[in-house]
């Protein structure tokens, strides 16, 4: 877990679901936390692949359990929903934009991604390739 600015993220339960969920169902296109202005303390995980377009609710399912499954209880407190991008959805286009390249483990501050604001977004995970 990290602390950031008195924030604690469950950063290496996180990856080590984004990396289990990827070895299993293939890779992710964008795996991120996002913290709203409009939501404190509450965090939106981010999710965008290829699989998931295949068979959404399963796919939900599985990143739900896969999440639930490793984080503690207070860690999943801090989450609120889990938000499926799809390849064709503005705000992924946005973001990869703002992450052209393929980069893992990255944090922003202050990001505005096609109108939404967000105060943190933490990147595990960025390929505009998939």
């Amino acid at each position: 877990m990290i602390l950031l600015l008195e924030k604690e993220l469950p950063i290496d339960n996180l990856t080590a679901v984004e990396q289990t969920l990827a070895a299993e169902c293939g890779p992710f296109s964008f795996f991120a936390l996002a913290l709203r202005e409009d939501s404190p303390d509450r965090w939106d995980l981010l999710v965008a692949a290829p699989w998931i377009s295949a068979a959404e609710r399963e796919a939900l399912r599985r990143i739900a359990n896969a999440v639930t499954g490793t984080l503690s209880d207070l860690e999943i407190l801090k989450i609120s929903r889990i938000v499926i991008l799809h390849k064709s959805d503005p705000i992924l286009h946005g973001l990869h934009s703002t992450f052209p390249d393929q980069i893992h483990n990255e944090m922003m501050q202050d990001l505005v991604s096609n109108g939404m604001l967000i105060e943190y977004l933490y990147v595990f995970v960025s390929d505009a390739t998939l």
